[in-house]
């Protein structure tokens, strides 16, 4: 069984959080439940070698706290428009709800197109 997952996570990486580090990046893939991850990269920190959930996508959110959460949001939306139908079986998005209604509110206007 193999079900790939997209993860947008308003947390910088590499990821802390025993949720995301253990569950998405050990457990899960063990269980065939591999999981892409978009996040923020902490500033000064050294990239993810290694995320063993699948992908790291990860964006520069330098620069203070309104820049952080502005770039985290416009790298959210440009990963979850690039997401590819045919490779991920489900999306989540975590602690992000502007994400979340923007994302709706472009895909009611497809559905409306066509």
């Amino acid at each position: 069984m193999n079900i790939p997952l997209l993860y947008l996570i308003s947390d910088t990486g590499p990821a802390f959080r025993v949720d995301v580090s253990v569950l998405f990046g050990k457990v899960l893939p063990q269980h065939g439940i591999q999981s892409d991850i978009v996040a923020g990269k902490t500033p000064g920190a050294a990239e993810i070698s290694v995320w063993g959930g699948g992908e790291a996508y990860l964006c520069d959110v330098s620069g203070g706290s309104a820049k952080k959460h502005i770039k985290t949001l416009l790298h959210g939306i440009k990963h979850l428009f690039r997401a590819d139908a045919m490779r991920y079986q489900a999306i989540q998005v975590r602690d992000m709800p502007l994400l979340v209604a923007r994302f709706q509110l472009s895909m009611n206007n497809l559905r409306r197109i066509a």
